[in-house]
């Protein structure tokens, strides 16, 4: 197991083991994917939506998800990209079949199976031509109306940070984006 509790000494040890009798699992976080694994077969990026894979604050930048990629690509390997909530881009890529996609219809739990909840996506511009200007869509208000009127509780959560990720058209859905790069405008 690599980790960044090792001192330089105990890192090299565990790169020099690693290199030269091959462990069957190399566990880490994303430096371990550079571990000279001399026989690789599987890489498994767990949680790959997750911002930390980004190595930003230091040179070489890389992002972990497409080191593994490329790493698996060279070497012959299979790479499992595992997210209840998978990247944009990489669910994309999944719909599109440049990967193959496999959804978990259960979660697994301690005490067995159990459902997944049921999502259903709102197209907020629809909402606006409806008439309906609230940050709220009509579904997920009905829905709140309806757990606290069976005294259920509800509680709504915003994973993003900064007050908005994007500007964009509420009219034509149009996102504002960096001349330079595209890299949508955040305020």
């Amino acid at each position: 197991m690599i980790h960044s509790g090792l001192s330089l000494g105990e890192q090299f040890d565990e790169w020099y083991r690693i290199k030269e009798s091959g462990c069957d699992v190399v566990i880490g976080p994303r430096s371990a994917l550079f571990a000279p694994q001399p026989d690789l077969g599987l890489i498994v990026i767990d949680e790959e939506h997750e911002w930390t894979y980004k190595q930003s604050d230091k040179s070489p930048r890389y992002h972990a998800r497409e080191a593994a990629i490329k790493l698996a690509e060279l070497s012959g390997a299979v790479v499992i990209l595992g997210s209840a909530t998978p990247d944009v881009e990489t669910f994309y890529l999944g719909q599109q079949g440049t990967y193959q996609l496999v959804e978990l219809k259960e979660r697994v739990t301690p005490r067995g199976p159990s459902p997944l909840p049921e999502v259903e996506v709102v197209d907020l511009r629809d909402e606006l031509k409806a008439g309906n200007r609230s940050l709220f869509s009509r579904s997920l208000f009905r829905a709140m109306a309806q757990a606290l009127a069976h005294r259920e509780q509800v509680i709504l959560f915003l994973n993003r940070r900064g007050t908005a990720t994007l500007v964009q058209c509420r009219d034509c859905g149009s996102v504002m984006g960096c001349q330079r790069c595209s890299a949508s405008l955040t305020y």
